[in-house]
C-alpha cells in the first residue's frame, strides 16, 4: 500500500507551443510571401512593346476606383510558380485566404499614401479564372 495516498504530479505545457503548429504557421507565411511576390512581380508584354506589371497595376487601378477585387488567372500563377498554383488548385479554401491577404498587402504598398479620410485599408477579394476544360461531376469516375 505504499504510495497509495500519493496522487502524483502531472504537468502539461500549455505555453510551450506545438512544433507542428509552428511549422505550419511558418509554411503559411512562406506561401503568403510567394503569393505577394507573384502579385507584385508578374509581368506581361514583350521587350518591344514594353513590360507591364499585370496584377500590381490592376490592384492599383481597381483600388483607386473603389473596386476592391482582382482577377487572377491560374495559368499566370502556374507560369510564375507551378508549385504555388498546385497548392491553390488542390486546397483552395486554405490557400485562397493567403492569396487575399497577399493582395491586401500589395494594394497597401501601391496605393500609399492614400487621401485623408481613406487611410483604412479595405479587404481585397481575389477571383480565380482558368481556361481549363470544365468537367461534369457525373462524368468523373
Amino acid at each position: 500500500m505504499s504510495g497509495f495516498d500519493d496522487p502524483g504530479i502531472y504537468y502539461s505545457d500549455s505555453f510551450g507551443g506545438d512544433a507542428a503548429a509552428d511549422e505550419g504557421q511558418v509554411r503559411k507565411s512562406q506561401l503568403q510571401k510567394r503569393f505577394k511576390e507573384f502579385l507584385r512581380q508578374y509581368r506581361v508584354g514583350t521587350d518591344r512593346t514594353g513590360l507591364t506589371f499585370k496584377y500590381r497595376d490592376e490592384l492599383k487601378r481597381h483600388y483607386n476606383l473603389s473596386q476592391y477585387w482582382v482577377e487572377v488567372e491560374m495559368e499566370d500563377l502556374a507560369s510564375f510558380d507551378e508549385d504555388l498554383a498546385d497548392y491553390l488548385y488542390k486546397q483552395p479554401a486554405e490557400h485562397l485566404q493567403l492569396l487575399e491577404e497577399a493582395a491586401k498587402e500589395v494594394a497597401d504598398e501601391v496605393t500609399r499614401p492614400r487621401p485623408a479620410g481613406e487611410e483604412a485599408l479595405q479587404d481585397i477579394q481575389v477571383m480565380l479564372r482558368s481556361d481549363a476544360n470544365a468537367a461534369n461531376i457525373r462524368s468523373l469516375k
